[in-house]
C-alpha cells in the first residue's frame, strides 16, 4: 500500500550558515508504505514506561490501515470528514507521528528514535535544580522524540498533524518550534538535526491534498546535554529502547522495569534514609512483577506467540471495511510483535537479580537500527535484533 505524499523542506528556516542535510535536498514527495507508517505509530511512537497503558489503545493503528481513499495519492476517505473533533485530533496526531517517523527514520540515517518526554524526565536529576524542578512537574514542554544516528549525532524531532488547512499547519509548526529547541546538544561532534514537522493530511473532495513539511526553526534552549551527562543520555537511550520493545511485545512489567530502574518515577535515584528504604521496596515489588510476567510468557495462552528465537504477541482483527490490492481483496489485519529469546532471557535474568538491571546490562544489547522489508500486503519492522513487528493483511 504505497501512496504518494508530497514533502517540502522549508529550507530557509534553517539557522544562518547552515543548510538541509543532503539526504532532505531536492526532495518534493516521498512514497510513504501505510503499513510501515502504522507500525511506526503502534511500536515507536509510545513512552516506553508507559507501554501498559498504550497498548490499551493497539487496535486503533490497525483500524488506520482502512482511513485512506483508493488511488495513489495520500488522502483519507471522504467519510472520514465526519468525524467527531476529538477523533480527528487523534488521528492527525498519530498521522502526524507515523509519516515524519517513517520518512525521516531513513534520511536522518536513525538508529533509535524515542520519546522525548522520558528522555527529559530521566535525565532530570542531571541538569539545574530550576529545570529539573519543571521537568517533574510537567511544565516543560518537551519535544515528541530524540533520535540517534550511525554517526552518533543526536537528532531533536517535533512532530504535527491537522486536517484543518495550511494556516493551521502553520500555526502548529510556530508552537512546535520552541518545544524542539528546548533540548540542546552542546557539542558539534553529536549534534544532529532539530527538526519540527508538519503534516497537513487531505481527504477526498476536501478541497487540497496531503503534504509533509520541515522546518529547522530558531528558539530557546532550557535543557542542556553536555560532557557531564552526556552518559546518561546515552544510556537513556538505550533504556528507552529496550524497555519500549518489551512494551510492545506484551511484557509491560518488565518495561517499566527496565525503563525506569530506580524506582517508579523516572528521576528517582538513590537517597538515604527512610525514603531510600521505600525505594528499594519499590524495586523489590518492581522485580517481582517483571520476573512473574515472563515466567509466566511460554504458557499457553490467547495472543502469546513463540517463533524460532523469538517470543511477543501476536493479535488478529476484522477490518472494518475490505481493503483491494490488486486482485486480492482483503478482510483481517494481523500484527505479530515480538523481541529476541537472548534479550528476554537476559531480562528475566535482571528481573530475578537485586544487581541486574545495571546500565551496562542495558547498554551491552546492540542496537542496530531500523530495517523495513516486505511486500504490498506484508510489512516488517525490525530494530536490529531486539524488536521485529509484523503486519500480514490475511482472508480469513
Amino acid at each position: 500500500m504505497i501512496k504518494t505524499l508530497a514533502v517540502h523542506v522549508n529550507s530557509p528556516t534553517w539557522p544562518t550558515g547552515k543548510r538541509p542535510p543532503l539526504s532532505l535536498r531536492h526532495i518534493t514527495s516521498t512514497d510513504m508504505n501505510v503499513m510501515d507508517m502504522m507500525l511506526f505509530i503502534g511500536c515507536v511512537a509510545i513512552p516506553p514506561h508507559l507501554s501498559q497503558v498504550s497498548l490499551n489503545a493497539w487496535w486503533a493503528w490497525l483500524r488506520y490501515i482502512t482511513a485512506f481513499a483508493s488511488g495513489n495519492s495520500f488522502m483519507l476517505r471522504a467519510e472520514y470528514g465526519d468525524l467527531d473533533p476529538h477523533q480527528k485530533s487523534v488521528l492527525s496526531d498519530d498521522f502526524g507521528m507515523g509519516a515524519s517517523l517513517s520518512f525521516l527514520v531513513e534520511k536522518l540515517d536513525l538508529q533509535t528514535v524515542f520519546d522525548g518526554k522520558y528522555f527529559v524526565e530521566f535525565l532530570a536529576p542531571t541538569v539545574s535544580a530550576h529545570v529539573a524542578k519543571i521537568a517533574k512537574n510537567g511544565q516543560f514542554k518537551t519535544p515528541d522524540f530524540i533520535g540517534k544516528d550511525s554517526k552518533g549525532k543526536w537528532h531533536v524531532i517535533e512532530c504535527k498533524g491537522t486536517q484543518t488547512s495550511s494556516d493551521a499547519r502553520e500555526g502548529q509548526m510556530t508552537r512546535g518550534a520552541s518545544q524542539k529547541a528546548n533540548i540542546v546538544f552542546n557539542r558539534k561532534s553529536i549534534s544532529g538535526q532539530k527538526l519540527v514537522s508538519g503534516l497537513l493530511i487531505g481527504r477526498e473532495n476536501g478541497g487540497f491534498s496531503s503534504s509533509l513539511r520541515i522546518d529547522d526553526p530558531e528558539g530557546d534552549t532550557e535543557f542542556e546535554i553536555n560532557d557531564l551527562n552526556i552518559a546518561q543520555a546515552q544510556e537513556a537511550g538505550s533504556r528507552a529502547t529496550v524497555g519500549r520493545a518489551l512494551g510492545v511485545a506484551g511484557f509491560p512489567s518488565s518495561a517499566y522495569l527496565i525503563a525506569s530502574p530506580y524506582g517508579t518515577k523516572l528521576y528517582d535515584r538513590e537517597t538515604v534514609g527512610e525514603e531510600e528504604a521505600r525505594r528499594k521496596d519499590i524495586l523489590a515489588s518492581m522485580r517481582r512483577s517483571a520476573a512473574a510476567e515472563l515466567q509466566a510468557s511460554f504458557a499457553t495462552a490467547p495472543g502469546r506467540v513463540t517463533d524460532g528465537d523469538r517470543i511477543g504477541r501476536i493479535v488478529t482483527m476484522e477490518l472494518p471495511v475490505p481493503i483491494s490490492i490488486g486482485k486480492k481483496i482483503f478482510n483481517h489485519i494481523e500484527a505479530r510483535l515480538t523481541v529476541s529469546k537472548d534479550v528476554y532471557e537476559r531480562v528475566q535474568e535482571a528481573a530475578l537479580s537485586e544487581g541486574g538491571n545495571s546500565t551496562d546490562f542495558v547498554q551491552s544489547i546492540p542496537l542496530e537500527g531500523f530495517r523495513r522489508s516486505g511486500q504490498r500486503s506484508f510489512r516488517q519492522l525490525e530494530i536490529g535484533k531486539l524488536f521485529r513487528g509484523e503486519l500480514a493483511l490475511r482472508t480469513l
